[in-house]
């Protein structure tokens, strides 16, 4: 393909996934995991894998994303989705395994949340949780409890849960549900965090390669220890920053 073509595909993919995304997350809401949406999950895993193995540099995809500062879950998922894709890729892990499962942890990971704004909150100590009701705090709490639950209703995805519920502990073990370090948390886990923080930190911010590497900066000083260093590494790889 010419270069044009290629970077015409590429953007309609990235738009395939947005979409693909907002219908699961609005599928299961209204309804629950049905087969219909175990083939959509799989077929998902396998159009995302296409294109980040055809696509050499994480920013290409980054700056392929349609246009917009409003980050909503359907971007967030995508986002994370490639994140998990090239840190497993530059880790040498290629078991399709490792992947689909971090795969489906970033679709679901904020399944029990009903609002977008929230993504931006990484902790327990935001001060923008605090300004949420008592209703949406308590949601906030508990929902990677609940999607870790609902990761079992997937077929064919075993162990997806620990790595959904875990997706918001922190290296220094201020994190939640179960405030777990860099060293009592498993590599899997550390990727989707890693995933998780760097999609979160998007939200509000005008999207450009500049900033990816400015949030990877900031991000290095936080998780450059235990199980977080060799992912961290090979994200930065990725993105072609040296860590």
């Amino acid at each position: 393909f010419p270069s044009h073509d290629r970077h015409h595909d590429r953007k309609k993919l990235i738009t395939i996934h947005i979409k693909t995304a907002f219908f699961i997350h609005q599928y299961i809401k209204t309804l629950s995991v049905s087969n219909e949406i175990n083939i959509l999950m799989n077929k998902y895993i396998d159009s995302v894998t296409h294109l980040c193995k055809s696509t050499d540099q994480i920013l290409d995809l980054f700056n392929d994303f349609p246009d917009s500062t409003y980050l909503t879950f359907a971007y967030q998922t995508t986002y994370c989705s490639y994140i998990c894709h090239y840190i497993l890729q530059n880790m040498g892990w290629h078991a399709d395994m490792s992947k689909d499962k971090l795969l489906l942890a970033c679709m679901i990971q904020d399944i029990a949340l009903g609002n977008d704004d929230v993504i931006k909150i990484r902790s327990l100590n935001d001060p923008n949780l605090k300004k949420l009701t008592e209703e949406e705090q308590e949601q906030f709490r508990t929902h990677p409890s609940q999607a870790a639950l609902l990761s079992n209703y997937f077929s064919g995805f075993t162990e997806v849960d620990f790595i959904v519920a875990e997706h918001h502990e922190h290296p220094n073990g201020d994190g939640f549900p179960k405030g777990l370090n860099s060293t009592s948390l498993t590599t899997i886990s550390c990727i989707m965090i890693l995933a998780a923080n760097f999609s979160a930190r998007l939200a509000g911010v005008e999207r450009k390669s500049s900033i990816y590497v400015e949030i990877f900066n900031q991000m290095k000083r936080i998780y450059d220890s235990g199980n977080f260093k060799a992912p961290l590494k090979a994200f930065g790889k990725a993105l072609r920053v040296k860590v």
